[in-house]
């Protein structure tokens, strides 16, 4: 059973690619039972992500971030960026 939101909801319509929509429409069945509201919920989390990334980015008066460095920097935040590579030790002649 799919869980219920404790916030109260809303109802709006959107417009969308029809890309876009089956991408949701998949997310929906793979992850919430087919609840659509629940894919886009999922990305609107995201967006809250992004946002309030860049209101303490503001208040630390951080430079402006592109794209790129943006999407690098939640990477590595969540553990998603390159592996650094392991020091090796000399070989002992």
């Amino acid at each position: 059973m799919a869980k219920r939101r404790r916030e109260s909801t809303g109802k709006v319509s959107v417009t969308v690619t029809a890309d876009d929509l089956l991408l949701l429409r998949a997310r929906a069945k793979r992850l919430h039972q087919g609840n659509l509201s629940a894919a886009v919920a999922d990305g609107v989390s995201r967006l809250r992500e992004e946002e309030a990334t860049h209101r303490l980015l503001e208040r630390l008066e951080a430079p402006p971030l592109g794209d790129e460095r943006y999407a690098a920097i939640v990477a590595e935040w969540r553990g998603e960026g390159a592996t650094k590579k392991k020091a090796r030790r000399p070989t002992a002649p």
